[in-house]
């Protein structure tokens, strides 16, 4: 009998499951926000700068620096040479917003899978209402972190607790935290049901795609064929 050739499929790699895998995810997902909100801070506070400026200035403009780029570029240049420590200056407000780092990693995502565990065979099922509800639930979270990061951002106060007590204060307790609260509650949710959908969608996507086996057969066996006539 010839040789015979025997071609296996390949493994499935092992889905990795359970509370550590969980946990995993989470602090991955924490360290790269906390390293994003790091990096990119002195943009967002260049970026709630310039937006002050633009909201309080009253000064005709000339025609070139009416163009967005060319504004905010010299505005840019003139506020930091204004400084007298400006490296020290872009990190205004950091603190605030890496502490709104963990409470909305743990809201977010939680929020969207336990409401739509809880939607699963309602009517609500297969609606935006799980987005709804995690937009509401992250703007609830994230509007605190914002109000203080940008009073410190614009040197309105010189830390962080006097940022608590005058926002706090002059606003009547924790309504002075919530400054601004239907805008990024409106934004909020429009983000979370786009990106919620767009992940469903792949969701879909990957779970329906077939997978395709190739299982060759290779018969070396030689035959013969005899036809006798007796």
């Amino acid at each position: 009998m010839g040789p015979q050739l025997k071609v296996e499929p390949p493994k499935p790699r092992p889905k990795p499951k359970g509370l550590g895998f969980a946990r995993e995810v989470f602090f991955a997902g924490v360290l790269a926000e906390l390293v994003n909100k790091t990096v990119l801070h002195p943009v967002d506070t260049i970026k709630a700068r310039l937006q002050y400026m633009a909201a309080s200035r009253t000064e005709k403009q000339p025609r070139l620096s009416r163009w967005p780029i060319v504004s905010d570029f010299r505005a840019g240049v003139r506020m930091l040479r204004a400084e007298i420590s400006p490296l020290r200056s872009l990190f205004a407000g950091l603190t605030p917003s890496l502490l709104g780092v963990v409470p909305v990693s743990m809201v977010y995502m939680p929020t969207y899978e336990l409401s739509k565990a809880y939607m699963r065979d309602t009517a609500l099922e297969g609606t935006p209402a799980p987005a709804v509800l995690t937009g509401t639930a992250s703007a609830i979270v994230r509007v605190p972190v914002t109000v203080l990061k940008a009073r410190l951002q614009l040197k309105l106060h010189k830390d962080l607790w006097s940022a608590v007590t005058e926002a706090t204060t002059q606003k009547r307790g924790l309504r002075g935290l919530y400054v601004g609260l239907n805008a990024v509650l409106v934004l909020d949710v429009i983000y979370a049901a786009v990106q919620f959908a767009c992940i469903e969608r792949m969701r879909a996507a990957v779970t329906l795609t077939p997978t395709l086996t190739l299982t060759p057969t290779l018969n070396l066996t030689p035959t013969l064929n005899l036809n006798l006539n007796l």
